[in-house]
Order: structure tokens, then C-alpha cells, then sequence
């Protein structure tokens, strides 16, 4: 797992935001130039991004932060609609990629002077996946941010008298950049937890017992259980049951599927048990 090692102060600056709509058969374009970090929360569907040599899926609550000026690109064509929202902040700051967060928590100066300014480094993980809560709280976030972007845009073109307060902006960002960050204290679990899910969501189709997840992840079942509770809120079975319904419900827009077909293809063990956890969860 990869992470963006800011050092702080001095902050990262508001830019800009939005949000962008995919069709399917919609692709994200080849990019290499934009000269500011871009933070992608995808609200709901799919998009599927390479950056550093590295292929990403990022679906529903997932968030990936692309770094100044790094080459991404979509490596594969959406196969539904795609909500997701952007935003840009500066990259007026020092910055490291690394394989583990960093914290200079245990490593200040003594403050000798009461003006002497103390640096820390706050982590980023590129690629994550929010619990609901946290997913809830950074779209929040990302559309009031939105928000004050038309309105300051609208005040820019127009001539109007700027109301929209700067500071309010940059509150939103570290409110947002708070829920991303990770505690270097939990970086164990977070790693864990994000191995199993990557595993979970690329083989939500094939039958995957917890002796897998424990393998992948090193670490004994019971662990792997806690970190996914922390991290996401779910156990890895209620994690895989939503991620199959969540296909599922996208396959029976298909009006050529059947339910038996749409239940294994989605990764129930049958169509009986498919429509038993259909019921309950919605």
C-alpha cells in the first residue's frame, strides 16, 4: 500500500472541485500534467486507473489521490454509470511517496523558543476504501467544496462581490484531508485490511474461504476479522454479500439474465440463498 508523506507546515491549499458523470463505455483519458494533487471520490459505479505502473479500482466510498504532474490513465472501459467528484489542492508543499505512513510524532525538537515552528508529516494512503460513516462525512465535504467552487467561479466571471469565505475553503479541505488521512499507530491494520478488500473485490465471484484472507494478509482469521471490522465496519463475509448484491442489482437491469444466471455470476453458492439475501438486504 502506497502513501503520500506530506510535511506540515505549511498546508496544502484549496484549488478547485467538481464532479463528473461516465456513461458506459466511457473511459478516463491518458493525463500527465496536472501540476496539483487530485483527490477522486467515486460516489457510485466504477473507474479503473493506472498510476505508478499500478492498476486501481475505484468503486463506490473508494478514494484515490493522484500526486502532481504523475502520469494515470483508465485502463479499461466502465461498464455502468460512473458518479464521482474531484478535488484539487496545491502542491506547494514536501512531499514523499512511500510503502508506509510516516510520523515524526516521536521525533520533535525540544521547542526552545515559544515562536519556533514544529513540522510533522500527515499520511496519505493513494488508495483506500472509507467505511460508511467515512464515506458519508467526505462527500459531505467534496459537494459543499463544490459548492463554494460555483459560486466563487460565478463571483470570478460576473463581477460580483465575493462573499464566499477563503477560509471556509480551506476548513472544508482539512476536514476532508482529516477523514483520508491514516493514524501511523493503525497502519498494521490498514494494510491488512486493504489486502483483503483488493482480494475481496477482485474475486467477489469465486468461492473464498477466511484461511485465504488470513494467507494473503499473514496474519491468523481472527485478526484478519478485527481489522475489517475496524477499518470498514464489516466482517469479510457482509463485505463480500454486498459487493455480490451490488452486482447483482446492476445485472438485473439485463432483462436477457435470469436469476439463476445473475446468482452465480455474482458469486452465490445458489439462486435460493441469492434471493434470501436479496430480501433481507433490501
Amino acid at each position: 500500500m502506497s502513501y503520500i508523506n506530506i510535511t506540515v507546515p505549511p498546508f496544502p491549499c484549496f484549488i478547485f472541485s467538481g464532479n463528473a458523470i461516465y456513461r458506459p463505455g466511457d473511459n478516463h483519458p491518458r493525463r500527465s500534467s496536472i501540476p496539483c494533487f487530485d483527490l477522486i471520490l467515486v460516489e457510485e459505479g466504477e473507474l479503473y486507473m493506472t498510476l505508478y505502473n499500478k492498476q486501481y479500482t475505484v468503486s463506490e466510498n473508494c478514494v484515490l489521490i493522484i500526486p502532481p504532474k504523475v502520469p494515470h490513465y483508465g485502463h479499461r472501459i466502465g461498464k455502468q454509470k460512473t458518479v464521482f467528484h474531484w478535488v484539487h489542492f496545491s502542491d506547494a508543499v514536501t512531499y514523499e511517496i512511500s510503502e508506509t505512513p510516516v510520523s515524526n510524532h516521536s521525533k520533535h525538537p525540544k521547542r526552545e523558543r515559544t515562536y519556533d515552528i514544529l513540522h510533522d508529516t500527515v499520511s496519505l494512503p493513494i488508495y483506500q476504501v472509507l467505511n460508511k460513516d467515512m464515506a458519508n462525512q467526505a462527500l459531505s465535504t467534496t459537494k459543499l467544496l463544490e459548492t463554494l467552487s460555483i459560486n466563487l467561479f460565478e463571483q470570478s466571471h460576473f463581477s460580483i462581490k465575493s462573499n464566499v469565505n477563503l477560509f471556509h475553503q480551506q476548513e472544508q479541505l482539512m476536514r476532508l484531508l482529516n477523514i483520508v488521512s491514516i493514524v501511523p499507530m493503525d497502519s498494521d491494520t490498514n494494510d491488512i485490511a486493504y489486502k483483503c478488500m483488493q482480494y475481496i473485490t477482485s474475486h467477489y465471484a469465486e468461492p473464498f474461504q477466511l484461511s485465504t484472507l488470513a494467507e494473503i494478509s499473514n496474519c491468523h482469521p481472527t485478526h484478519v476479522i478485527r481489522c475489517m471490522k475496524k477499518q470498514y465496519g464489516k466482517t469479510p463475509s457482509q463485505i463480500a454479500n454486498h459487493i455480490r448484491l451490488q452486482r447483482a442489482c446492476e445485472m438485473l437491469k439485463i432483462k436477457e439474465m435470469s436469476i439463476t444466471t445473475i446468482a452465480y455470476a455474482s458469486g452465490f453458492s445458489s439462486p435460493s440463498y441469492f434471493c434470501k439475501q436479496f430480501k433481507t438486504a433490501y
